[in-house]
């Protein structure tokens, strides 16, 4: 996919349009707006991108090379410039500000506060769905357990971008990502000034701020490459917002990088076994059952592969399926909305029937909104690939 290609060179194939999986008769293809090549079927829309979840299956499919994805959400950014976006958005889009501003109470009253009867009468009130949970805070961020552990000293430096996912919700697998990447003879840095990535600020209309996250990541980023550091993330929509999407919207931010793209965690991890710079895992490690694997589709869009796919498969005690689904339906924080929720459990229930049919006991995804969805729409916990890779492993 070429970032900054053109929508003129369109050949109305519709491959995006029969491929969309929230394109409905009542709400037709967003792209078609976005573009300008039809727009009267939308006269009754003030905003058809908003149907737009950004799962980007219309940039994975698209022949020559479009990111229609990124056209919709420019354009949406011209409707959000008109009429400030919602006090919902605020909310799905400020997760780690919010997680600051909350940060002297304990994790559990903060769950609370989110997931009692009043705070879902409220959120349902300003058009958030009160029939799924935001994932809970974990007890510390992942920036506050790092600052306990204690890494072996290395030649070999690999810098993390943990993404928020991880750093507020998932802390354990961004520690066994540590863990493996010192097994594998690394000394993993965590920079502090990393941030969020700007993706659920810039699909819920807040471009300003996502362009201030973008300063100061790249800022991060190119002291990194200063030093010879490379940086390493395992949440694939971060890594696809750092490779494609942030050149593209923001290209005075770049720092003067020519490249801005992260190392996937999987691939790297995947590597270092193929070369056996990581040993192999325990593989008498008491770990049976069948599991559901979903493939992001974030992780589909850059082109590298299922290499997280690949070390699932690789633990020779765990039946690994992948399930035949193309978006998880949550896609982020759009299925949150109150009106799309009814849509994203109708594309989670691929998940939900494969899981009755295999009668999985765990589900798994590297990204954490996937991971969401699983386990709400399927009953079954999901963990990162990383962190059941990591449970196959002896202590020593």
């Amino acid at each position: 996919m070429n970032p900054n290609k053109s929508t003129q060179s369109c050949i109305a194939c519709s491959a995006c349009e029969t491929q969309c999986p929230v394109s409905t008769p009542e709400k037709p293809f967003p792209g078609r707006y976005s573009t300008g090549t039809i727009t009267q079927e939308y006269t009754s829309q003030p905003d058809p991108t908003q149907s737009c979840s950004y799962c980007k299956i219309c940039d994975i499919i698209c022949p020559q090379g479009i990111s229609l994805s990124r056209q919709n959400m420019l354009t949406r950014s011209h409707q959000y410039a008109q009429k400030r976006p919602p006090m919902r958005n605020w909310i799905l889009s400020h997760s780690e500000r919010l997680s600051n501003i909350f940060a002297f109470l304990p994790s559990r009253l903060r769950n609370w506060c989110k997931s009692n009867s009043l705070s879902r009468s409220f959120l349902a009130s300003i058009g958030l769905t009160p029939y799924m949970s935001f994932p809970p805070f974990a007890p510390k961020t992942f920036y506050a357990y790092c600052k306990n552990i204690r890494q072996p000293a290395s030649d070999k430096k690999i810098a993390l971008f943990p993404g928020c996912h991880i750093n507020l919700y998932d802390p354990q697998a961004g520690l066994d990502l540590v863990w493996l990447l010192n097994r594998a003879g690394y000394e993993v840095w965590i920079p502090q000034n990393f941030v969020c990535c700007g993706l659920p600020l810039i699909t819920n209309g807040f471009w300003e701020e996502a362009k201030t996250h973008t300063l100061r990541n790249m800022a991060t980023l190119l002291g990194c490459r200063q030093m010879g550091i490379p940086v390493i993330t395992a949440c694939p929509s971060c890594s696809v917002m750092f490779k494609e999407d942030l050149p593209a919207y923001f290209p005075d931010a770049m720092q003067n990088l020519e490249n801005t793209a992260l190392l996937d965690a999987h691939a790297f991890i995947l590597s270092s076994l193929e070369t056996g710079v990581l040993p192999p895992p325990d593989m008498s490690a008491d770990q049976q059952g069948t599991l559901l694997y979903h493939a992001p589709c974030h992780m589909r869009v850059q082109g590298l592969g299922l290499p997280a796919l690949e070390l699932l498969q690789s633990i020779k005690n765990l039946a690994v399926v992948r399930a035949d689904a193309q978006c998880c339906g949550l896609a982020g924080t759009h299925g949150f909305k109150k009106e799309h929720y009814t849509q994203a459990s109708e594309l989670g229930k691929v998940l939900s029937d494969t899981a009755i049919t295999m009668n999985v006991s765990l589900t798994s995804s590297e990204c954490g909104s996937c991971r969401t969805q699983l386990q709400h729409i399927t009953g079954k916990n999901s963990l990162h690939p990383l962190s059941i890779l990591r449970r196959h492993y002896s202590e020593s």
